[in-house]
């Protein structure tokens, strides 16, 4: 099975920062889950790759101020940039969102999740052409080399979702060429 499946009914998932100063909800299951292995994933992760929880911005539910957010902007492979929301104190990420879907789609980082349900499970795994030769994706996973080319790998539910989205997407796109 290629997609992260929860267990019916979704129960939400909390997390936060390290300092605990941003905490938040997920409503719902996520569209996608997907692994980033980029090199600035990597150094912004301090790890092999960062495993991004892909769910419509709406659906993030903050129990403590947005206030102790920070937007900042993250290097991409696109050059573009990808704002990230931060803890103002500790500095955690807590999600990114990127330059299709604007601030329609956000993708929470797992790793500030209270606890990783063993559902979660990345649906493809993104800038392969950087993975660290120990890092074994099983073949069953879709991969790139760089970003998506399409989203036919998504499933049935997940891609309705990311339609549903749509009108907003190109109302930001809209927005970037007239801005």
């Amino acid at each position: 099975m290629t997609s992260s499946t929860p267990p019916s009914p979704f129960t939400p998932l909390e997390g936060g920062c390290a300092c605990g100063k941003v905490r938040y909800r997920l409503e719902v299951e996520p569209f996608a889950v997907h692994a980033c292995h980029c090199r600035h994933c990597q150094k912004e992760s301090g790890s092999a790759y960062q495993l991004n929880y892909g769910i419509e911005t709406a659906n993030i539910t903050f129990t403590t101020p947005k206030e102790n957010l920070i937007v900042v902007m993250k290097p991409s492979e696109t050059g573009e940039g990808l704002p990230m929301a931060r803890c103002a104190t500790c500095y955690i990420c807590i999600y990114h969102q990127n330059p299709i879907m604007g601030p329609a789609g956000s993708f929470v980082k797992v790793g500030t999740l209270d606890e990783i349900p063993s559902w979660i499970r990345p649906i493809s795994h993104l800038f392969v052409r950087s993975k660290l030769p120990f890092v074994v994706i099983p073949e069953d996973v879709k991969t790139w080399q760089t970003f998506p080319e399409s989203m036919d790998y998504y499933p049935e539910e997940s891609a309705r979702r990311m339609v549903a989205l749509m009108p907003e997407i190109h109302k930001t796109i809209n927005d970037l060429k007239s801005g």
